[in-house]
């Protein structure tokens, strides 16, 4: 987890540029797909307001709307944030209420949450290039491969839950680099990332923290590790550092905690009921062309 070079070359294109051209490509392709492909060319497969037929982004449009009513006739005291367990409708419901009963008005938020996943995912990559212009180059296809459309210009989760998830691991690689003390404020800059990022995903798929939480306890090992490395390499002030290093690292666990808490039972609800008589349990039977030895 060493630091990548610093040269003006590996630094190009800069992270402003990243974000804002896959932004706006995002954005403009979600808008051609809402507002041309869908009702214009491919009527067949449209299911209204710019939404795919078949998906589960009919029904949270639905939810959305009805709860955008209730929001303009009660007030914001109706307002869900996880309305039937839902953390995405909830924020559908707020842009509903506050813009249009649309899905286009998370057109804006889908390009960044794309956008921030987009650059996360070249500063990761760097990480084992050193070229800044490599990476782009590597994460083009996260960007432009068609399926990407369905949760860029449809309305899903994994928009949130893919910005999380690169998020928090851009966390620890932050907190493992060897440059990670020379200021104190990238140690709290690993620690917000990786926290912001479990967050984005506890809105969406509260479970999700479970496994990051999992995934962190190994994550807080290795990195102790790594610090009592470096330490017995340099001595003196490495053994602060490694000592502060494994504080970090696993405060960053003890932090997911609090989202942690949220079980899969909570995060679903109850299963639902059976409907009618379970069918009777099937039964071998033998038939006349099958030997019997078989």
């Amino acid at each position: 987890m060493d630091e990548s070079s610093d040269s003006p070359a590996s630094q190009t294109p800069g992270l402003r540029w990243i974000w804002a051209t896959s932004f706006l490509y995002t954005a403009v392709a979600a808008a051609v797909v809402q507002f041309v492909l869908l009702p214009h060319v491919f009527t067949s497969w449209h299911a209204g307001h710019g939404l795919l037929a078949g998906g589960d982004w009919v029904g949270f449009h639905d939810m959305a709307a009805g709860l955008a009513d209730r929001i303009e006739v009660d007030g914001w005291g109706a307002w869900e944030f996880r309305p039937r367990n839902q953390g995405l409708v909830g924020v559908m419901a707020a842009f509903y209420a506050l813009i249009a009963h649309e899905p286009w008005t998370l057109i804006p938020l889908n390009a960044a949450l794309n956008a921030t996943a987009v650059m996360l995912l070249v500063l990761i990559v760097q990480v084992f290039t050193a070229s800044r212009r490599l990476a782009v180059a590597a994460c083009l296809p996260f960007l432009l491969y068609p399926s990407a459309l369905l949760w860029n210009a449809q309305i899903h989760n994994d928009s949130f839950f893919i910005a999380g998830a690169l998020l928090f691991l851009y966390g620890w690689i932050l907190l493992g680099r060897r440059d990670a003390w020379d200021c104190p404020c990238r140690p709290a800059g690993a620690w917000g990332c990786a926290v912001l990022g479990a967050f984005l995903v506890w809105v969406v798929r509260p479970y999700g923290v479970q496994m990051m939480q999992g995934v962190g306890v190994f994550m807080a090992l290795f990195l102790s590790g790594l610090f009592v490395r470096r330490a017995v390499k340099s001595g003196g002030p490495g053994w602060r550092r490694a000592a502060a290093g494994a504080l970090v690292a696993w405060g960053i666990l003890f932090s997911l905690s609090p989202l942690a808490r949220h079980t899969l039972e909570k995060a679903i609800g109850p299963l639902p009921p059976p409907i009618g008589p379970l069918p009777p349990p099937y039964e071998w039977a033998f038939s006349s062309w099958l030997p019997r030895s078989v």
